[in-house]
């Protein structure tokens, strides 16, 4: 894996063991070096809003356009996500985790900037951190009670190519993510 990526599951992670849900993100400049980070902070704040990407968008300044940067994230981005990149004048997203529930990568969008701009998206990838992000995916919503944790469960298990159910992690990402690339 490279920086972004590795970057992206730690933010997850944090993510998880804060008990919200487990995406991180990263803007990575042209030379993929990252200039800001962001993981979700949802149920930590109180917000609905407090997205891993917005959370990492915030951090460009105003004084410039950012089309050569790229919003790397573990999770699809939804709507929220996509409408941010797009008003950070970033130029491409990339995600590894499809997003079955609020994922809008592959949205039909008519709204003429984003039209104009013609914002690169790529993902799902079909590797290892998909996996990963889906298998933390389905841990964290397997620990929830909202009525479609079951169902979410289940998509992201078998995206994962895992079952997780009755899985222990421990609490240091260096030490559950042996044990979550044994589980896949």
């Amino acid at each position: 894996m490279d920086a972004p990526w590795d970057t992206c599951l730690a933010l997850a992670w944090e993510s998880y063991r804060a008990g919200t849900v487990p995406v991180g993100a990263v803007v990575a400049g042209p030379d993929g070096t990252i200039v800001a980070r962001g993981r979700n902070r949802i149920f930590e704040l109180g917000s609905r809003l407090a997205h891993a990407e917005v959370e990492a968008l915030r951090q460009l300044g105003v004084e410039r356009r950012y089309e050569d940067h790229t919003v790397v994230s573990l999770l699809e981005p939804c709507l929220l996500c996509l409408g941010a990149a797009l008003l950070a004048t970033i130029g491409r997203i990339v995600y590894a985790t499809a997003d079955p529930f609020g994922g809008a990568c592959t949205a039909a969008i008519e709204v003429p900037d984003y039209l104009r701009r013609q914002l690169l998206v790529e993902g799902p990838r079909a590797d290892v951190v998909s996996r990963l992000g889906s298998a933390l995916q389905a841990a964290f919503w397997l620990g929830r009670t909202t009525p479609r944790a079951a169902e979410i469960v289940e998509q992201f298990d078998a995206a994962a190519g895992a079952r997780i159910r009755g899985t222990d992690l421990p609490e240091r990402f260096e030490e559950a993510l042996p044990r979550l690339l044994e589980l896949l």
